[in-house]
């Protein structure tokens, strides 16, 4: 083969190759973009359903569009239960549509064993009730007779409505309070703790 035709050959090649290279790149971004436009379609659907539902009424989808808003991920279980995760913390809310208040609750933060001592469970009975005199959300403990321990509990039963501006921020001020009243209650029994430490014992 001459030299000439290897040049020819070669440059041949080369062109082939970047036709093919720019034919599947091509393919690609095609695919891509047929890939976004659906599923941009497929949000906008959802949106236009979701808001259709919030139109209508429909607490449980309200929340979950208030979820989404939040970027929160969620499941939803039996019923009307829907359990999320916020910051961390897990978050179980109901919503159904036949009511216009939802409920949140953020269960089980903080446990004692029933066979423990007593003045732990006075300690957080005085913590929750403390805390409870002035927080905007109510703490509760229960009893585990499977697990036989006490559990703190927070919760807030709240108007939830299409009206109320910024929806997501609104639930969001809820989860914030949980925190709060979380972490008072917990202050509250280390206090309780260190004023029995530096009181002595009467005789």
């Amino acid at each position: 083969m001459t030299p000439l035709l290897t040049i020819i050959v070669s440059l041949l090649g080369c062109f082939c190759f970047y036709q093919w290279e720019k034919n599947r790149k091509d393919a690609e971004e095609v695919k891509l973009l047929m890939e976004r436009t659906e599923r941009l379609e497929a949000e906008k659907k959802q949106k236009a359903d979701i808001e259709k539902s919030i139109e209508q009424g429909k607490t449980h989808q309200l929340v979950l569009y208030a979820l989404d808003k939040l970027g929160c991920r969620y499941e939803e279980g039996e019923g009307d239960r829907i359990r999320t995760v916020y910051q961390g913390e897990t978050f179980l809310i109901d919503a159904n549509d036949d009511c216009l208040f939802i409920n949140v609750l953020d269960p089980w933060w903080y446990e004692l064993p029933m066979d423990g001592h007593i003045e732990d469970f006075a300690r957080m009975q005085k913590a929750i009730n403390r805390v409870n005199s002035y927080c905007g959300v109510t703490i509760l403990y229960t009893i585990n007779n499977e697990e036989k321990v006490f559990g703190a509990h927070t919760m807030k039963n709240l108007v939830f409505i299409p009206q109320i501006p910024h929806i997501d921020r609104y639930l969001e001020s809820v989860f914030i309070d949980c925190f709060k009243a979380k972490r008072d209650v917990l202050a509250e029994i280390e206090k309780c703790k260190a004023a029995e430490t530096a009181t002595p014992p009467q005789a």
